[in-house]
């Protein structure tokens, strides 16, 4: 099994020293060193440019874009264990993108996007990223949004035009899909009051190609770092096959309950009992069957409750705040966050205890009394 952690930061201009040694100090706050660093919005070039990036992290092999100084660029680093999978780099000739190949075990590319404000700008950019081969992840802030529901209170407008339709074509094309939709604004304007807008800029895109042997993806927007207006998107793929002990299976026995996971679970061990003359190998080749079984089941829950609480979120910032609707819309809210909760505590034996499951079930009576809105950019 291989892991691949990738991490995209709008720097918002790498021009003195100090924000490069802010974001050192913050990568080495981190559990793990991402293996692929894509960086946004640079605004310098040549030899300033790679003094600075040394000082962001010397143990990156850093590649970026041909543009002019104070303007836009984009930069992508492969840390240097891996660099010997790099197979080709490639540059956009708006200045726009840049991307690496890598080779085995991974075979595909990332890019590291720097979107342009400009609409016939991006349209270039789009057109560009379309004629790119194989297995693709493209992450960075991208200028734009797709939808309404991408907006504070679903204000501002949204990707039309031309540009619209060559965008489309690009993601048919590449066969792209959002893999971040669920990380909320990545983007605010610092204001406060009235004043105050955010929309999800930076996002990442994947096709099937480039996680087909993935059982794993996570992507979140990290609020640590205050160095611009962006927040980091980390993103980590699990490659190749989950690594399990042999033994009692990790299983939620709730899962059972469902009757197609329960003639599933039957069959898997009448079919390996019957088949396999060793009692003991065909024990543990159940358990892994089972433990296979259930962390699919347990990945498309996740997705399906993820989108259930986007969506009564969405709905929420569209209310008003002191109507009957709004205060059951943030009921059903609460719920499924504290459901969330449950299920993720129930999952790791080391943080399940009684005094927890108190504590949730009383905050969740705090929160059927509030009428504030729970989450927020």
């Amino acid at each position: 099994m291989s892991e691949l952690h990738i991490i995209s930061i709008n720097v918002k201009g790498l021009t003195d020293p100090v924000r490069p040694k802010m974001i050192n100090k913050w990568l080495s706050s981190l559990h793990k060193l991402p293996d692929v660093l894509c960086l946004q919005e640079v605004k310098v070039g040549g030899s300033l440019l790679k003094i600075n990036l040394n000082l962001l992290s010397p143990r990156y092999k850093w590649y970026s874009t041909n543009h002019p100084g104070g303007k836009g660029g984009a930069v992508i680093g492969l840390v240097l264990p891996l660099s010997h999978l790099i197979d080709d780099f490639s540059i956009s000739s708006s200045n726009q993108w840049c991307g690496l190949k890598l080779g085995k075990p991974f075979d595909l590319s990332i890019v590291s996007i720097y979107a342009a404000n400009s609409s016939l700008s991006r349209k270039v950019c789009w057109e560009e990223l379309s004629l790119l081969p194989g297995p693709l992840i493209l992450m960075g802030d991208f200028n734009m949004v797709t939808s309404l529901n991408d907006r504070w209170e679903c204000k501002g407008s949204t990707i039309r035009g031309s540009e619209k339709a060559v965008w489309i074509d690009m993601c048919n094309g590449q066969d792209i899909f959002d893999l971040s939709q669920i990380t909320g604004f990545t983007w605010s304007n610092k204001q406060i009051g009235k004043a105050f807008t955010a929309a999800r800029l930076d996002r990442c895109y994947a096709n099937n190609k480039s996680i087909q042997n993935c059982w794993d993806v996570r992507v979140q927007a990290d609020p640590t770092l205050l160095i611009s207006d962006h927040r980091p998107l980390i993103v980590s793929f699990k490659f190749g096959s989950p690594t399990f002990k042999a033994g009692w299976p990790h299983i939620d026995t709730n899962l059972l309950k469902i009757p197609c996971v329960m003639s599933q679970t039957k069959r898997l061990f009448y079919t390996n009992f019957s088949t396999i003359s060793s009692p003991s190998r065909a024990w543990i080749k159940s358990v892994k069957d089972i433990q296979f079984l259930f962390t699919h089941c347990k990945k498309q829950a996740r997705a399906v409750r993820a989108k259930r609480r986007e969506t009564l979120m969405n709905k929420l910032n569209s209310l008003d705040c002191t109507s009957q609707e709004f205060y059951d819309t943030n009921l059903r809210l609460s719920k499924e966050c504290y459901l969330e909760a449950s299920y993720s505590l129930a999952s790791s034996k080391e943080f399940w205890s009684e005094k927890i499951d108190r504590n949730n079930k009383y905050m969740f009576s705090l929160l059927k009394k509030s009428k504030v809105r729970t989450s927020s950019p």
